[in-house]
């Protein structure tokens, strides 16, 4: 099994025709929501290529939590050890110009609060559930 230890975002992303300069202000026709983060996409990659795999990260009790875990629970990455806490699940906002290269600014959230040790949880429950099969 692969263990990626990672950040889980919802992504906002627009194109634009030009990336903004400081201070100014441009306009996208529209936005896309989407599942994102180094983490999540690394385990979601693994998975698609056929490892077994568990993310361990944290997102918050938030409605874009939902989103953010929506295509890993789809591809049946082990969440178990992704933690629900009182942060806002991590944001990035992303603006990709005409020419393909883009800005992002990534909001940390509940990114900022995993923790190895929902590691160790995450293996006492398997165990506990190995024991329990057998």
């Amino acid at each position: 099994m692969i263990i990626v230890f990672g950040s889980v975002n919802v992504d906002f992303v627009t194109r634009v025709d030009a990336i903004p300069r400081p201070g100014e202000t441009v306009l996208g026709p529209f936005y896309d929501v989407i599942p994102g983060g180094k983490g999540a996409n690394q385990a979601l990659a693994a998975r698609r290529a056929g490892a077994d795999v568990a993310l361990a990260g944290a997102v918050g009790r938030d409605p874009f939590a939902d989103i953010a875990l929506t295509l890993l629970k789809h591809e049946d990455v082990d969440l178990s050890a992704t933690e629900k806490v009182d942060a806002p699940t991590g944001a990035a906002f992303i603006t990709v110009d005409a020419k393909g290269e883009n800005a992002i600014t990534v909001a940390s959230g509940a990114n900022a609060e995993a923790r190895a040790t929902s590691l160790a949880r995450s293996e006492e429950h398997t165990s506990e559930l190995q024991s329990q099969s057998t």
